[in-house]
């Protein structure tokens, strides 16, 4: 029977070793910084191909964005272990430019790593983030996975289902870690959206 979000059902055979990976990606700070250069090329654009309303409801909407992306970025700042807030500082525009640098990687969390053999006999890797909650599966224990599979093969699990006794085990994550992720989508829908206005505003300029 096919359950919803159920990837596979098997005996857990083994645990990994515990990874340390940033809470915050990468790919999240190329895109912030994407986003933010497609702002600011509108704004500079606006006053060369519009008029002077189009660049104030340009310049408005962008203000609009930047007052909460200061708030967002000092709220990211508190998430970043003490010794790297420091580093976070520096020009009075760093809430701005914050969630672009490196320094925002320096939240990890861990990734702790379980195998799953299914009927077939075939071996699944899962991947779960942060601490076993509320304890983790025993070797030998029959579950039911749920997650979903990476290109490289790999479940990301979101949780695990005894067959037995029907109890469920989840991945929890450090809260800064789960608050920086959120603040860092957030970042990146905040900046999306001034791009966004800017680009509007230029092909709806009349």
């Amino acid at each position: 029977m096919v359950v919803p979000g159920r990837v596979t059902t098997g005996t857990v055979i083994r645990f990994g070793v515990v990874r340390q990976v940033p809470a915050v990606g990468r790919r999240t700070t190329a895109l912030t910084a994407t986003a933010a250069v497609l702002t600011l090329c509108g704004l500079v654009a606006a006053p060369l191909v519009g008029n002077l309303a189009l660049l104030q409801r340009s310049l408005l909407v962008t203000a609009l964005c930047v007052v909460v992306l200061v708030v967002l970025g000092v709220l990211l700042r508190t998430t970043l272990p003490t010794d790297d807030r420091r580093l976070a500082g520096g020009s009075v525009l760093w809430p701005l430019v914050l969630p672009m640098r490196a320094v925002v990687l320096s939240r990890t969390a861990d990734l702790r790593f379980l195998w799953v053999k299914d009927i077939t006999g075939v071996e699944h890797e899962c991947a779960v983030r942060g601490r076993w909650a509320p304890s983790p599966p025993a070797v030998g224990d029959i579950v039911d996975v749920y997650g979903r599979r990476t290109k490289s093969g790999v479940i990301l699990l979101r949780h695990l289902v005894s067959t037995t006794t029907g109890d469920t085990t989840t991945g929890r994550p450090p809260t800064s870690c789960t608050v920086a992720r959120a603040t860092s989508i957030a970042i990146i829908v905040v900046w999306a959206a001034a791009a966004a206005s800017t680009v509007w505003s230029l092909i709806f300029r009349n």
